[in-house]
């Protein structure tokens, strides 16, 4: 799958980074997820973190913008960071926190 200034290799069986989501909350238990991302390829991870959220979890969909950042992806994050550096701070000041 093309990105930005990359070829982003998936495996032939059809999965998404949402379904990596489902089988983390699901092989560990998670009641609270923070899913961040950057592409259109993070939507389906966001999705999969509200659906704990409609269950009764928490979670918290972070987009780390940039001039190639989507407007879907910016659209449906609860928080926006700037950049990675952005992202990088926002989990500095969340371990800090605890």
């Amino acid at each position: 799958m093309p990105g930005k200034l990359v070829w982003e290799l998936r495996p032939a069986v059809r999965s998404n980074k949402g379904d990596a989501v489902r089988r983390v909350i699901g092989e560990s238990g998670a009641r609270n997820v923070i899913v961040a991302g950057d592409d259109l390829g993070d939507l389906p991870a966001f999705a999969a973190a509200l659906e704990l959220k409609a269950r009764g979890g928490d979670a918290l969909c972070v987009a780390v913008d940039s001039a190639e950042a989507p407007p879907a992806l910016l659209d449906q994050a609860d928080l926006v960071v700037d950049g990675p550096s952005g992202l990088l701070q926002f989990l500095r000041q969340l371990l800090a926190f605890n």
